[in-house]
């Protein structure tokens, strides 16, 4: 059962990266449709009020779901990880925690 579990999540966690990435390759186009299209208007101001605060909008949405996506895909390599060798495991938190002492002491 506890197998079971484990591939379904890791079955969402894929679906949920595929999805993302479509995600954000539209709105990486509508980003640079606005940005394209704002700059070679011919009006008296390149961009609207609502394209140019709009814009901010779709940076940030890029940005976190970017983020969003490494943290994914990093959960996904250490839960594998874990499963694969208890030591590494141990292994890696010895390093955090020699990171941590190294840092609190500068």
């Amino acid at each position: 059962m506890r197998r079971f579990v484990e591939r379904f999540e890791n079955f969402t966690y894929i679906m949920l990266i595929i999805f993302l990435v479509v995600l954000l390759f539209f709105a990486l186009l509508e980003l640079g449709w606005l940005v394209v299209a704002g700059l070679f208007e011919d009006t008296a101001y390149r961009l609207d009020s609502d394209e140019f605060f709009s814009l901010p909008g779709y940076f940030l949405l890029v940005l976190i779901g970017l983020e969003l996506l490494e943290r994914i895909k990093a959960y996904l390599r250490e839960s594998s990880m874990s499963r694969s060798s208890p030591s590494r495991e141990r292994l890696s938190s010895s390093t955090r925690q020699l990171q941590a002492s190294s840092s609190a002491s500068r």
